[in-house]
């Protein structure tokens, strides 16, 4: 499948909230509580965005699939871990063997956020499987797909409170996918029907989860002794994240004042990722005597260092990626297409 433009400002947004999440605390705070649960769509745009165009796109090699996904993922990862690994042990005490023993042992041994490239390389493994019968899957029996899984996970991850405010038996219902997979085959399900739906859905979808994101987050920490599953978990961001796809699959061509921009930032999107907590690390270590760190965590002024931190793991993502790409590319090619 070929690439959106929109989309791809879509992912320089989504980038922006990954980074916004982690300079941001929970707390009880409204404005707080506001800003978590606009940032928290990033994480969820991106396992949308990932199913939209890889489980519609023919895989006609598939072997040389594997490969360059393989390569896409892991060789950036392996140089940016490397830079988390030599922050935490001097450069005389480095052991290569001690370091793949971490990240091939530990998801989060270097970086807690780091398990989202071991959970993306688990769905890349799965697509083949799922591509074929999603690309091929009829727009109409697509979108109904699409309900289903949505009617599904509100079930599941709203039946404890269902069972509080109702006579319903207090059970464990369990999905039967994990939260990531339902957003990848949802992107891939999406992309089959989103010809037949409108930006007025999506808006309507983009409201309607944001609304009950946030109402959920606002009870949870204010005196209701339950835990709404209101971020990644709940239908409700399933639904505010499609309908972000949706609303800017279906915007009209944008000024190249922000297309161009965008672009460049979705292309550095993965090395922004995988640099701003170590960016953010050094970051607040620098300015801890000139600032209460507790307080740029918290309000508006998290907003303002998002702002930097985004900006600073832009500029070293661009930079790194110059002989990481070069390298990468040259490795792809060992197997032709």
């Amino acid at each position: 499948m070929l690439r959106n433009k929109n989309l791809d400002i879509l992912r320089a947004l989504a980038t922006f909230l990954v980074v916004a999440i982690h300079c941001n605390y929970k707390s009880g705070d409204t404005i707080d509580i506001l800003l978590q649960s606009i940032f928290r769509a990033g994480l969820p745009v991106f396992f949308v965005l990932s199913g939209f165009f890889i489980l519609n796109s023919k895989i006609s090699n598939l072997l040389q699939w594997y490969w360059v996904k393989l390569l896409s993922i892991t060789l950036p990862f392996l140089v940016y871990a490397l830079f988390y690994y030599l922050s935490e042990n001097s450069l005389s005490s480095l052991s290569i063997i001690e370091f793949f023993k971490v990240i091939s042992q530990n998801p989060t041994g270097l970086s807690t956020h780091f398990w989202f490239i071991y959970t993306i390389l688990g769905l890349y493994f799965f697509a083949p499987a799922l591509e074929p019968m999603i690309r091929h899957c009829p727009p109409v029996d697509a979108l109904r797909s699409l309900i289903v899984l949505v009617v599904i996970q509100a079930f599941v991850s709203n039946y404890q409170l269902m069972s509080l405010i109702t006579d319903a038996p207090n059970l464990i219902v369990n999905s039967p996918f994990t939260i990531w997979t339902l957003y990848f085959v949802s992107g891939g399900l999406l992309a089959r029907c989103h010809s037949s739906l409108t930006k007025r859905i999506g808006s309507f979808l983009i409201i309607s989860g944001f609304i009950v994101t946030f109402g959920f987050s606002f009870m949870t920490p204010n005196g209701y002794n339950f835990q709404f599953g209101h971020y990644d978990t709940n239908a409700s961001m399933l639904v505010y994240t499609l309908g972000l796809v949706l609303f800017f699959t279906k915007m009209s061509k944008v000024n190249k004042h922000v297309e161009v921009p965008a672009t460049f930032i979705a292309k550095h999107s993965y090395g922004i990722y995988l640099i701003h907590i170590l960016v953010l690390k050094y970051f607040i270590f620098m300015i801890g005597d000139f600032y209460n760190e507790q307080q740029l965590y918290y309000g508006l002024s998290s907003v303002a260092l998002a702002i930097m931190i985004f900006l600073i793991s832009l500029l070293l993502s661009w930079l790194i990626s110059y002989p990481v790409d070069y390298f990468t590319n040259k490795v792809k090619r060992i197997i032709p297409e």
